[in-house]
């Protein structure tokens, strides 16, 4: 898993990237960054919207990092349902590599089911 180091400007990336449909409204997730060892990197939050993922980090407000979701190749949940996972391809913004986040409750889930909406809603 590695770590993530794309920086873009925060307000241009929401300008861009922020697309809500009326069927599902945006929610943030707050959210660990983990390494490949279950360790955490980074804190902050999560988005999942109809371009991507997007990854706000908590104590450097204008770094961003962004997954276009024609980048993603697979992703899922761990077998607790604490922590959602994926794996960006090599045209990925920060090139190809696998990504961990451990969240609360039931919000890995409803992360997964958010890019499964979104993945289905971009493909018609």
């Amino acid at each position: 898993i590695r770590a993530m180091a794309v920086v873009m400007d925060s307000q241009s990336l929401t300008n861009n990237l922020y697309e809500p449909t009326p069927s599902y409204p945006v929610k943030i997730f707050k959210v660990k960054n983990l390494d490949d060892k279950g360790r955490i990197i980074h804190v902050g939050t999560l988005e999942v919207n109809s371009t991507g993922i997007i990854f706000r980090y908590e104590h450097h407000p204008e770094a961003v990092s962004h997954w276009p979701l024609n980048c993603i190749r697979r992703y899922g949940i761990s077998l607790e349902g604490d922590v959602f996972a994926f794996e960006a391809g090599r045209k990925a913004p920060d090139g190809e590599g696998m990504y961990a986040f451990r969240s609360t409750g039931t919000q890995a889930c409803e992360i997964r089911q958010r890019l499964d909406y979104y993945t289905h809603y971009n493909s018609l």
